[in-house]
């Protein structure tokens, strides 16, 4: 895997506000970046570059979520709330970069 990205579906709450005749639903989302590094440590320019993609990709999420924070019409809202960073991991074979940002959507559910 030299690119990736994973998802985790945090805890929910009811906004306990009715829409028409659906419930408000409030859940957080964890999406996790990650490229693999594919260079020494010694080989700083193209670490770098490897740096600037995660960067990239984190942007292109975000510019899609503020653009349509409906989700095409699936959510009410949606809020990127943070990121935490790049973060360098160092597997037993592999190493890789990583950012999680954190996103919170509000939807509706028939009652």
């Amino acid at each position: 895997m030299k690119s990736g990205y994973g998802l985790a579906i945090g805890p929910g709450r009811d906004t306990e506000r009715l829409v028409g005749c659906q419930l408000s639903w409030e859940r957080g989302f964890s999406v996790v970046l990650v490229k693999q590094m594919t260079v020494t440590q010694n080989n700083t320019d193209k670490r770098v570059l490897i740096e600037k993609e995660i960067i990239a990709d984190h942007d292109a999420l975000r510019k899609a979520i503020y653009s349509n924070s409906t989700l095409s019409g699936n959510a009410i809202k949606t809020t990127l709330i943070s990121d935490g960073g790049v973060n360098f991991i160092d597997g037993d074979r592999l190493k890789f970069l990583s950012m999680e940002m954190e996103i919170l959507t509000e939807y509706l559910e028939s009652v």
